[in-house]
């Protein structure tokens, strides 16, 4: 009696009780059909899945293995996956609430089978593992040895919507460098460049973030689309750097290297602090949905590439991160078409990819010497460098090419960085009348004050907010920057002699300078050795 009067009325529902259809309904919109067992709809869709293989990765994340491939238990074509799985055993189309209950029955069962996986990438002990994205599930295995295509026992890898198939050829070095002819580089961005896209192939390492700088027809897109197109191939090439800290987070998960274009303004503190993190692994929080209060821990480790004109973060945590390749005008002469370029990179990407297994083989096998060459000597971004020397070696570079093109980049950075910060320059003018200074915060606070105004700098000067408030934010502010006062050659240290702080500050060889010349000697030392080998040899 409930029904509308054209319902009632209607000739299609001559011979049907209105009180049986409504009943019908009910039972359908409230998932609640049941069998002549009495089952409902969510226990018989549980049934017919329950022995499937389940886990959840290392943040919480939970999947069904169907095929050799991962699944997201929450995607949308795990959720058409049920419903076509329902419909093909009982013939009617499950109701939404039945798909939601099973799902959290789902994630239930996958947190009992933890496992760690990554995008595109992940690493073993002593193997790495690549995923092409091949239909069969199957991923290539890297180890001294040589590379291998496998169908893996447990999955290592998950993939997400965008996520291309990465073809891979027999590849040389000379293919490489046909790609890399398309900028302008010099011999050192050559190295650097070719290093960094191998440590794109190793996982669970610290990446830095690569900074492609230069004017309008230097090539900045379409390089940043090489770094991100040979190791992760997607649908989407190019995003765009939002402010928007959740959003920049889901970008990060779905990805194996994130490629933020044409980013022409300053980077907030809040950002950069967390592109910090994402680039090595610190890990982060973020509300699972603005409306509850569980968590979602991110932690993962994701190379970053940003073209801009100009540099755009300048915190000390961010440029310490940072790799600078600034690239010069592309000539008239030497310009190709947009279209051009892309078809380039992408006929010769699969034998690039392939160039870099196979050289990776060969890096593994040489790493653990290189670890041992560079032990105690780096301050920063050891596992880069560490993992580009081996790489850029096994490309055929000559030995410390690559450390040396990329401690030549960011001692450059660090004193351009500093000739900009008021507090560093201070500083500098500081050790200029003595080369050790002993203090208290306090009192190096107000010395520092009066350099200012020495300088004719007072708080009507923009650059004179760069001064902390006060003498406490001031010691928070050198244990900052700490690291690129190291690089610049003046060491802080403190000593605490009962409730009094004192601040030693002083002169000391800057620490890239000092590598760089260990480095040389270490050489000059091989080259006499060898010649005074080839004379004995001669006698």
């Amino acid at each position: 009696g409930n029904f509308p009067s054209g319902i009632k009325n209607s000739p299609y529902l001559t011979g049907i009780s209105l009180k049986a259809l409504r009943r019908e309904i009910l039972k359908t919109s409230q998932g609640v059909k049941r069998k002549e067992d009495g089952k409902n709809q969510a226990t018989v869709l549980w049934e017919l899945i329950q022995n499937s293989n389940f886990f959840q990765d290392q943040m919480g994340f939970s999947y069904i293995v169907r095929g050799n491939i991962p699944i997201s238990v929450e995607s949308v074509a795990f959720q058409d996956y049920l419903a076509y799985l329902f419909y093909n055993s009982e013939g009617i189309i499950p109701s939404t609430d039945s798909i939601n209950l099973v799902q959290k029955m789902c994630r239930a069962k996958a947190s009992q089978n933890i496992l760690s996986v990554g995008v595109r990438t992940h690493r073993l002990e002593n193997e790495l593992i690549y995923d092409p994205v091949n239909e069969d599930g199957s991923v290539i295995v890297i180890n001294k040895d040589g590379i291998t295509k496998v169908i893996p026992k447990q999955p290592y890898t998950v993939r997400y919507n965008g996520m291309l198939k990465a073809d891979i050829q027999d590849g040389e070095p000379a293919d490489l460098k046909t790609v890399l002819k398309l900028w302008n580089l010099d011999e050192d961005q050559e190295v650097l460049i070719s290093g960094i896209i191998g440590t794109t192939f190793v996982a669970d390492i610290p990446h830095t973030i690569n900074i492609i700088t230069g004017p309008h027809g230097a090539g900045k897109s379409s390089l940043s689309d090489a770094l991100k197109t040979i190791p992760d191939p997607n649908v989407v090439t190019r995003n765009s750097l939002k402010f928007d800290e959740r959003e920049i987070a889901i970008s990060s998960l779905h990805e194996g290297v994130l490629n933020f274009d044409n980013v022409n303004t300053v980077i907030p503190d809040y950002i950069s602090d967390l592109l910090c993190r994402i680039s090595t692994g610190q890990g982060f929080k973020k509300r699972k949905l603005y409306t509850d209060q569980d968590d979602l821990i991110l932690q993962y480790r994701r190379p970053i590439v940003i073209n801009a004109i100009n540099e755009p973060g300048y915190a000390p945590d961010f440029l310490d991160r940072a790799l600078v390749i600034r690239l010069d005008l592309i000539p008239e002469s030497q310009r190709r078409t947009d279209n051009e370029i892309q078809a380039l990179i992408t006929n010769y990407a699969p034998k690039i990819r392939g160039l870099y297994l196979n050289t990776l083989s060969k890096a593994i096998a040489i790493y653990p010497q290189v670890k041992q060459e560079y032990k105690g000597k780096l301050l920063r971004m050891a596992d880069v460098i560490i993992w580009g020397e081996s790489i850029t070696r096994s490309l055929g570079y000559e030995p410390n090419k690559f450390y040396k093109a990329f401690s030549a980049v960011q001692l450059s950075e660090t004193e351009a960085s500093a000739s900009e910060n008021i507090l560093i320059m201070g500083i500098e003018k500081l050790l200029e009348r003595k080369n050790e200074w002993k203090g208290t915060t306090r009192v190096l606070y107000d010395e520092l004050k009066g350099i200012m105004a020495e300088m004719g700098i007072d708080e009507h000067d923009s650059v004179y907010k760069q001064l902390p408030r006060n003498y406490r934010e001031l010691g928070r502010r050198l244990t900052t920057f700490l690291p690129t006062l190291l690089n610049l050659g003046i060491e802080i240290k403190e000593d605490r002699n009962g409730k009094e702080r004192t601040k030693i500050i002083k002169k000391i060889e800057p620490h890239e300078k000092s590598e760089q010349k260990n480095s040389s000697q270490e050489e000059n030392k091989g080259d006499d050795l060898q010649k005074e080998n080839k004379g004995n040899d001669n006698q």
